[in-house]
């Protein structure tokens, strides 16, 4: 199974997403915030990265994803936000190797279904 490690300050959802996960038998880490993913990525090596958008600020998700595709440019990334529709207006999500190095964008909350699928 898979090595998942989640990025998102909303604790109860990612715990609710690694219990899940976990139940499926994937090794899960999550973390709360861009500072901690930073640190914790070196020595988890996930095969699959989970980031929620806004975290500590408004793009700091896009900021953390840009750096990690650099890093480790074969790590799928998946982008995760609850405000989907607001930011719509104002960036596009359509994954781009540079600018939005995801391979898929996902609406919250993401039904633990529908996370299952993407990883």
């Amino acid at each position: 199974m898979a090595r998942i490690m989640l990025v998102d300050d909303d604790v109860d959802l990612t715990d609710s997403y690694r219990i899940t996960l976990s139940a499926k038998g994937h090794e899960v880490l999550t973390v709360p915030s861009e500072k901690e993913a930073r640190r914790d990525i070196e020595g988890f090596r996930p095969d699959v990265l989970v980031l929620d958008v806004m975290m500590d600020d408004m793009y700091s998700g896009i900021d953390l994803a840009q750096e990690l595709h650099s890093r480790f440019p074969t790590l799928p990334i998946l982008m995760v936000s609850g405000f989907n529709e607001l930011l719509k207006e104002k960036l596009d999500f359509t994954p781009h190797k540079e600018l939005l190095p995801i391979v898929k964008f996902l609406n919250k909350p993401v039904l633990a279904a529908d996370l299952m699928k993407s990883v």
